[in-house]
């Protein structure tokens, strides 16, 4: 495929012709270390980058995405000269972390490298102080760097172990979005043989961009001191549970530094009460005013769909679903929501959802899926031909989300006669994953697009909201 692009007359038209089947390959490639293929990248034009970068149109929304996944990827596979030339070729203003690294890859001497990692931890650490938004995507780069870094010394042994000893020390830092759990199966591991360390970095960093959930696990809904708690409600609104997330965090956790950490800025898989009730503490406001008002900007289609499905993507636990019965009650709508399916990788949450819709939605088919969305198939979503509604909230953002046809056809696969998406996340960098979404419908379905709003100060949004008539 990637032959096949480069050899092409036009690479603006290969594009325009074929940019799912070639955003797929990228992303293969990207998520799944091919050693054959780092043998296919090394045989390449040594400015192969320079080429493509001239062809293709940064303002354009395809071929800038294929820019970006190109510089991703030459820097997944070491090849730092590529990677500057693809970012020299974008704008680089809102995707800090590309232009951090960018920096970053020039050639230096030692000292300065390790000074240059050093303030790049210190850059990505305000980044991601406020919101929470693509922490694994930045928790790779750091780890591949510290990979490439210690593979270029791997046969100086004084080196290689001088090289681990420093940036280790870093990362023993307070940085609010560094995974320590992941760094600690990194660096816990024996340095005595550097090949055998570097064979493992490398596995763990696979495991990390694509994790695997356990397929065939059956969820229930929670049995807990809570859900006897919640039975006590008359009629429950996502204010009580926010009121009782924050009224949990003063009596059993407290110091804001005892759970937060976990959360990896809200993109951890929560396997703990305590992270639970931290994470609605932490972000169940920004997450209710976001919701809200992207399900008022639209109220007039919201209020055909009298009788629906919806299905809740990543839903954590259950703050879109929650939300969005609370703006249908609100506003007196008499919708018959006959079916909800909830998605979900972390089984502690996905139990939690269930417990809460089990009040919020008594009448409606609870149906619960945990998986990462990387991994829905066919299957997963079929279900009466009834018209859906799509929440995918703080999500599609995420760049180890792939926006790849296998992910495209689950999501067809549910569609009722008519569908109605709701893409919320923060504003920034991703904002071009919700629009090359919403393209992607626009152009399979002619999707109207409803809203396009967008807060730039704190806290964020980017939305895309928009229908689909099948």
């Amino acid at each position: 495929m990637l032959n096949s692009f480069l050899n092409s007359t036009s690479l603006s038209n290969f594009v325009k012709n074929n940019f799912q089947t070639l955003l797929d390959f990228l992303l293969d490639k990207f998520f799944i270390y091919d050693k054959s293929f780092e043998n296919t990248l090394s045989k390449l034009p040594h400015d192969y980058a320079i080429k493509i970068s001239q062809n293709l149109k940064n303002d354009n929304l395809k071929e800038r995405q294929i820019l970006e996944h190109l510089a991703n990827l030459t820097y997944r596979y070491g090849d730092f000269f590529n990677f500057c030339q693809f970012c020299n070729a974008l704008d680089l203003n809102q995707n800090i972390p590309l232009k951090t690294l960018n920096k970053l890859s020039k050639k230096q001497d030692l000292d300065t490298s390790f000074s240059m990692f050093k303030e790049a931890l210190k850059v990505f650490d305000e980044l991601y102080q406020n919101e929470p938004n693509n922490v694994v995507f930045v928790n790779y780069i750091v780890s591949n760097f510290i990979y490439i870094k210690l593979s270029s010394r791997k046969n100086n042994n004084i080196f290689f172990v001088k090289t681990f000893d420093i940036l280790g020390s870093f990362l023993n830092e307070n940085y609010s979005f560094l995974d320590r759990e992941f760094f600690d199966n990194i660096f816990y591991f024996s340095f005595s043989n550097p090949n055998e360390f570097l064979d493992n970095h490398l596995k763990q960093i696979n495991l990390y961009l694509n994790p695997n959930c356990n397929l065939n696990v059956k969820v229930d809904c929670e049995i807990s001191n809570y859900a006897y708690d919640l039975q006590n409600f008359d009629r429950i609104t996502f204010n009580d549970i926010l009121k009782y997330a924050q009224y949990y965090y003063r009596k059993n956790i407290g110091d804001e530094n005892t759970r937060y950490y976990n959360l990896n800025r809200g993109k951890a898989i929560l396997d703990h009460e305590d992270d639970l009730f931290q994470y609605i503490h932490s972000f169940g406001a920004m997450h209710q005013k976001k919701l809200l008002t992207a399900f008022n900007n639209a109220k007039q289609y919201l209020v055909n769909y009298k009788e629906c499905r919806v299905i809740d993507y990543a839903c954590g636990q259950g703050m879109g679903i929650m939300n969005l019965i609370d703006f249908l009650n609100n506003n007196k709508f008499n919708i018959n929501i006959k079916e909800i399916i909830l998605i979900e990788p972390s089984q502690k949450a996905l139990a939690r959802a269930i417990l809460h819709l089990k009040y919020f939605a008594k009448n409606s088919e609870i149906k619960s899926i945990c998986k990462y969305l990387n991994d829905l198939n066919l299957n997963d979503l079929l279900g009466d031909n009834i018209p859906t509604i799509h929440i995918f909230s703080n999500i599609l953002d995420m760049n180890e989300v792939k926006l790849n046809s296998s992910l495209y056809d689950a999501i067809k696969s549910s569609f009722g006669d008519k569908n109605l998406f709701f893409c919320v996340s923060p504003y920034g960098i991703a904002n071009d994953r919700l629009n090359l979404f919403y393209e992607y419908f626009k152009e399979k379905f002619n999707a109207a697009q409803i809203s396009n709003e967008i807060w730039q100060t704190k806290p964020t949004k980017y939305e895309q909201i928009f229908e689909v008539i099948k």
